[in-house]
């Protein structure tokens, strides 16, 4: 390649290959395609097919005897490639699917015969629909429900795009009551190809190479930086840093890193596309990778890795010209390596790979030995659960965060709490930079060129004296982390290819060296957030039951009280007309007085239920009472047994041979000491009560007599 195509073509990024397409004259159509609509819509002409975005649409069928199968694909040359016939359907229709009305799938595929040397891209969006409101049902329909999914297979990761434009017309798909018919689907797919070129601020016009006449040229490489950027924007659509960094707070530089460290990771959870997104949302922030995948769909793929003639000028007003400078992308998704956003249960044995990164919904996954997971990330419970390994140095303390990367998560994770909308997660209520998808981006950004400057600063043995404190720069990143990232071969391969001198451009350090105090990072040490929920959720639950008691309690006794005083009522009435008969009475003389049987006042008596009632609402109330006393005191008690380890821990590390000899700093320091509790002298008590209201009489003078 000359040097004019190195500087129209990023460095190590080749043009995708062109696919031959095979002919179809005299073949008979498959058993499972539909019959081929009397007019269909064409994709716009273009000189070959690797000139395009998009290679195709496909629709899976899910049959109840043989599960999912593809039924339909356009053009119809894809269905006769076996690779990607035979793979296809499972990540089309993923496991669960049938527990929603709807839901995305993005996955990867290897077809060397549809696209060899690079990935395809696909995205199916999966529904389902009543038997009975079809208007048209085969013989394959035997059950209550039809279960299909429409895909979009592309060369680029351009999900953002496509997403709302797919579910759109899957759904209008779907309305037809007929899904025998499929014109509304080759429509939508000869128009998704013009709406993306647009999208990515480009034409469907070629790009013609300087060297080796007329070459297809890659469909997401564009001559103007301002292009470039467009595409960046594009591409990014359809991720969420702020909701990833909002769940998963400091965890999420943990995650980075483990990326960077070319780990076995698997995401597990539900629903599918919300574990899709996060974990490119994660692959978003390691710079230039999302426009550099074409790796990423098989271990066996390793173009990415290819040496890079070295960069010795760049622009530092060009973010293209630094990012290049720089060596971006690395390749994490290089040799033996792979990046599978779902994984079907039927490709457990491409997990014999040396490292990778996966989601699944299944889980059998975890289950099974022979996957050798490192890592698996629980979307559910927002935990990173590191496996046991045999390793003298865990994985789980290689990227542990440093006080500086505390101190730098902070800021990000503040900020993002600051600005977060419940009702739109994903831009900041204050609608400015500072906290949006793209301010975290370029964070990440600088902190990842930070640790790699300092890594090539550490290593140059010709730089001067004192250029650079490497021992406390390095361990501001974490020293065990510096030394496992450097022996991975995205490491290996970056440094042959970019050069010795870079930390003269880039800054060699933390963003956040020497901004970190012993009792910041000591209080962070205690993890008060962490170990005070227990006592909280406890405090909470019991003063929350013993609400509930008292107001039941309270109710009940409201209820003794109006029943006592109705029935106190009665019996005064009754008393009274025993006592002093009515006048009436008195007077009639139909009516003869009937004498008194006995001169006794009736007693009052309260009813048996209502000290029943009352005996009922003061035990629960008690019980209440006592289980939130109960759970505080375990609580607190665990908490106590907390700080009393870290402080053992801190004075173990504190003490020296030098501290415990007497001096007289100590001697004086002394002075400052809490002094002694001394028991107060009790006050005299009277000789005699003082009488309120009299005055002692004055003393009697002796008598003159």
């Amino acid at each position: 390649m000359s040097g004019e195509e190195r500087d129209s073509v990023p460095t190590g990024i080749e043009a995708l290959p062109s696919v031959a397409t095979a002919s179809t004259e005299g073949d008979a159509p498959s058993a499972t395609v539909a019959p081929e609509p009397p007019a269909t819509p064409t994709i716009p002409s273009t000189p070959g097919l690797s000139s395009k975005l998009i290679i195709g649409l496909a629709v899976v069928d899910f049959h109840h005897h043989v599960g999912p199968q593809l039924e339909y694909t356009f053009p119809k040359e894809l269905m006769e490639d076996e690779d990607f016939s035979s793979t296809l359907p499972f990540y089309a229709l993923p496991d669960g699917s049938h527990l929603s009305d709807e839901d995305f799938c993005y996955f990867h595929l290897f077809c060397p015969k549809t696209l060899p040397g690079s990935t395809i891209f696909g995205m199916s969006c999966n529904r389902q629909i009543a038997a009975a409101s079809l208007t048209k049902k085969g013989v394959e329909v035997t059950r209550s429900t039809v279960q299909k999914a429409v895909v979009v297979l592309a060369k680029q990761p351009v999900f953002g795009p496509i997403r709302e434009k797919l579910g759109i017309v899957t759904r209008a798909y779907f309305a037809q009551c007929d899904l025998t018919d499929t014109v509304i689907l080759t429509e939508f797919l000869s128009t998704l190809e013009t709406g993306l070129r647009q999208g990515l601020g480009q034409s469907l016009k070629e790009v013609t190479m300087a060297a080796g006449g007329e070459k297809e040229a890659n469909p997401l490489v564009t001559a103007g930086e301002e292009k470039i950027e467009d595409s960046d924007a594009t591409m990014s659509m359809g991720t969420s840093l702020r909701q990833l960094v909002f769940q998963w707070r400091f965890k999420t530089l943990q995650l980075v890193k483990l990326l960077l460290l070319q780990r076995r990771v698997m995401f597990f959870g539900y629903p599918i596309e919300r574990l899709c997104t996060y974990q490119y949302s994660l692959i978003s922030l390691l710079p230039g990778l999302l426009m550099h995948l074409e790796d990423c769909g098989s271990a066996t793929l390793k173009s990415s890795q290819a040496k890079r003639p070295k960069v010795d000028s760049v622009k530092t007003s060009e973010k293209q010209s630094l990012l290049k400078y720089m060596g971006y992308p690395l390749p994490v998704f290089g040799d033996d390596a792979f990046f599978q956003p779902y994984l079907p249960l039927q490709q457990i044995d491409s997990l014999k790979a040396g490292s990778w990164l996966v989601g699944t919904s299944n889980g059998v996954f975890r289950s099974q030995k022979d996957c050798a997971i490192d890592v698996i990330v629980d979307l559910e419970n927002s935990n990173i659960e590191f496996l046991e390994s045999n390793a003298a140095l865990k994985l789980q303390n290689i990227v542990a965060l440093t006080a500086e990367d505390r101190k730098w998560m902070d800021e990000i994770v503040s900020m993002v709490l600051e600005t977060w909308d419940p009702n739109n997660p994903s831009r900041p209520t204050t609608l400015q930079f500072k906290g949006s998808d793209d301010y975290l981006r370029m964070k990440f950004q600088s902190y990842i060129s930070s640790m790699l400057s300092a890594i090539k600063a550490s290593e140059d043995k010709t730089k001067t004296a004192g250029c650079l404190e490497d021992t406390s720069t390095l361990a501001s990143f974490g020293m065990d982390f510096i030394n496992t990232f450097k022996l991975t071969q995205a490491y290996v391969s970056w440094n042959d290819w970019t050069d010795d001198h870079l930390y003269n451009i880039i800054p060699a350090s933390h963003p956040c060296e020497g901004m970190t105090s012993v009792i910041e990072d000591g209080l962070h040490d205690l993890k008060l957030d962490e170990n005070l929920t227990p006592t909280r959720d406890a405090i909470g639950k019991g003063l929350t039951a013993g609400q509930a008691a008292l107001s039941a309690g309270g109710a009940n006794l409201y209820r003794f009280a109006s029943a006592a005083r109705n029935d106190i009522g009665k019996q005064l009435a009754a008393l009274n007309t025993t006592r002093y008969p009515s006048a009436s009475n008195a007077t009639s003389s139909s009516v003869p007085e009937q004498p008194s049987t006995s001169n006794r006042v009736p007693s009052f008596q309260l009813p048996p239920n209502l000290h029943q009632s009352a005996n009922d609402a003061a035990q629960a109330a008690s019980a209440a009472a006592a289980s939130a006393a109960t759970q505080a005191r375990a609580a607190l008690g665990n908490f106590g047994s907390f700080l009393s380890a870290k402080r053992s821990e801190w004075s173990g590390r504190s003490l020296s041979p030098s501290s415990t000899s007497a001096s007289p700093s100590s001697a004086n320091s002394s002075s400052f000491a809490t002094p002694p509790i001394t028991t107060a002298t009790p006050l005299a008590e009277p000789t005699a009560p003082l009488k309120i209201g009299t005055a002692s009489p004055p003393p009697r003078k002796p008598s003159e007599d």
